[in-house]
């Protein structure tokens, strides 16, 4: 995903307005050979940065998830 921040004050710490962009591109991975009693397990990997005019709130960060899905 794909998301643009613009901060509508001017923040008085650091005397601009903060404007941020940040981008979350995530991979899920699942398969029907490990389903049981219809439910399904999921495992997402994803990997998210933020870019900003503020250099403290940037950062990088790299994570990941395990679902259950229950198919009806």
């Amino acid at each position: 995903s794909w998301k643009q921040t613009r901060f509508p004050q001017v923040n008085p710490f650091w005397g601009l307005k903060r404007a941020d962009v940040t981008i979350r591109p995530e991979l899920t991975l699942s398969s029907d050979r490990l389903e049981w009693n219809g439910i399904r397990p999921e495992v997402s990997v994803f990997y998210e940065w933020r870019k900003s005019n503020v250099g403290i709130y940037e950062y990088d960060q790299l994570g990941g998830y395990m679902n259950l899905k229950k198919l009806f």
